[in-house]
């Protein structure tokens, strides 16, 4: 249901408006950045702490995040996968990525977009893996504190 205007898009562009439309949809709109980071605290000196603490973790589980920030919603979902810490990945979802979901599809201006289908389609996987333990849909932009919310990943943001 979610998906299937994602798979419809692929099948039916060429790669060239592909390109197009990922970058006029998560590139330049900043209320879709795919950088988690960038979603929490914007141009704020707690992103370049959080990156660093983050970086640390991609490394601490053997994942390359290549050319990308260490933040960026791929390589996150990349660190989940290949972590072996559950209580760090728990954490990092419910505290996290969770809110910064639900952020960022709120953020989207065209309920058409395929990619907001994709990040509901995220987020209730999560929700379904993860349990939703905040039940909170608060507005995280430059404000949220995990350790005040009661967050002991680490990451302390």
């Amino acid at each position: 249901e979610y998906a299937a205007p994602f798979f419809d898009h692929i099948e039916k562009s060429p790669v060239s408006e592909l390109e197009e439309y990922y970058i006029n949809t998560c590139d330049i709109k900043s209320a879709s950045y795919l950088d988690i980071g960038f979603v929490l605290f914007g141009e704020d000196l707690k992103r370049g702490e959080f990156l660093v603490k983050l970086k640390e973790e991609h490394e601490k589980s053997g994942n390359d995040c290549g050319h990308e920030l260490p933040d960026y919603l791929p390589n996150v979902l990349n660190l989940l996968s290949f972590s072996q810490d559950k209580e760090f990945c728990a954490e990092f979802v419910s505290f996290l990525l969770i809110p910064v979901l639900r952020t960022l599809i709120k953020d989207f201006k065209a309920s058409d977009n395929v990619y907001k289908g994709l990040l509901e389609f995220l987020l209730n996987v999560l929700i379904k893996d993860f349990g939703d333990s905040q039940q909170t849909d608060y507005k995280v932009l430059n404000s949220f504190d995990c350790k005040e919310a009661g967050a002991t990943c680490g990451l302390h943001c």
